[in-house]
C-alpha cells in the first residue's frame, strides 16, 4: 500500500514549468533599459529647448544692452547742461509721438464693435526683429483680436470698422470657424492688425 496519494495534476508538481530565469529576467532587463533610453532621449529633447531659450534671451539682453547705450549716447550728446535738456525734450516728444496709446485704443474699439461680436482676448504681439525707435527697442508691432459671433457677416462689419480706426490697420483674418453651441452656431474667429503710432 502506498504511503501517500497524491491528488495534483503531475504537470503542477514538477512537469514543464515556465521558464523564468531564461524568459522574465532577460524581458525586464529589456525593459529597464529602454525605459532609461527614453528617459534620455526626452532630457536631451528638453536640454535643446533649454539652450534654444537661453540663446533668445542673451539675444535680448544683447539688445537691450544695446539700446540703453543708444540712449546713453542720446543724453550725453550735450556739450554744456543746456544742450542736454534740449535732447532730453527732444526724445521725449519723439517717444510721445510715436508710443501707443492703449487707453485711446481701448475706447475706440469698444465703440466699433458690432453688436454681434463678443471678444475674449485682445494681444499685443511682438515684432520678431524687435524695431528700434531712436535707440529703444518698441517690440509691439499688432495686435491680435480673438472672439465669436453670430455670423460671417458680422466678423466682416468688424474688420471694416477696425480699417477706419485711427490705431489699427492692414487688418487680416487669421481663421473663422463655426462651431455649433447650445443650440446655436457660432463662428469663433482670430483677427490680427498692424497698430499705428500717434
Amino acid at each position: 500500500m502506498k504511503a501517500h496519494v497524491n491528488l495534483l495534476a503531475p504537470d503542477l508538481l514538477g512537469g514543464e514549468r515556465f521558464p523564468f530565469q531564461k524568459v522574465a529576467l532577460p524581458g525586464a532587463y529589456f525593459l529597464l533599459i529602454m525605459a532609461i533610453l527614453a528617459g534620455t532621449v526626452v532630457e536631451i529633447g528638453k536640454s535643446k529647448l533649454l539652450k534654444k531659450e537661453i540663446a533668445n534671451l542673451n539675444e535680448r539682453q544683447v539688445q537691450t544692452a544695446q539700446s540703453l547705450a543708444g540712449l546713453q549716447d542720446v543724453f550725453r550728446q550735450g556739450s554744456g547742461p543746456g544742450d542736454a535738456d534740449e535732447a532730453k525734450d527732444r526724445l521725449m516728444k519723439q517717444l510721445d509721438q510715436e508710443r501707443i496709446r492703449w487707453s485711446n485704443l481701448l475706447l475706440e474699439i469698444s465703440v466699433l464693435i458690432p453688436e454681434e461680436i463678443w471678444l475674449n482676448a485682445m494681444e499685443g504681439l511682438e515684432d520678431p526683429q524687435g524695431g528700434k525707435i531712436t535707440g529703444i527697442a518698441q517690440t509691439v508691432k499688432q495686435v491680435k483680436f480673438v472672439g465669436f459671433a453670430n455670423s460671417n457677416t458680422a466678423i466682416t462689419e468688424l474688420m471694416s470698422a477696425l480699417e477706419r480706426s485711427r490705431y489699427v490697420g492692414n487688418v487680416t483674418l487669421v481663421h473663422a470657424e463655426k462651431t455649433p453651441e447650445a443650440g446655436q452656431t457660432r463662428v469663433t474667429f482670430e483677427i490680427k492688425a498692424t497698430l499705428r503710432h500717434g
